[in-house]
């Protein structure tokens, strides 16, 4: 469950980095 969370966190992180960096660029 640990490993999960750690994973679905991340992906959220990776978003969030994401949608960031579109708000940048564009």
């Amino acid at each position: 469950m640990v490993r999960e969370a750690i994973c679905a966190d991340s992906s959220l992180f990776i978003d969030s980095l994401k949608y960031v960096f579109d708000l940048i660029l564009v």
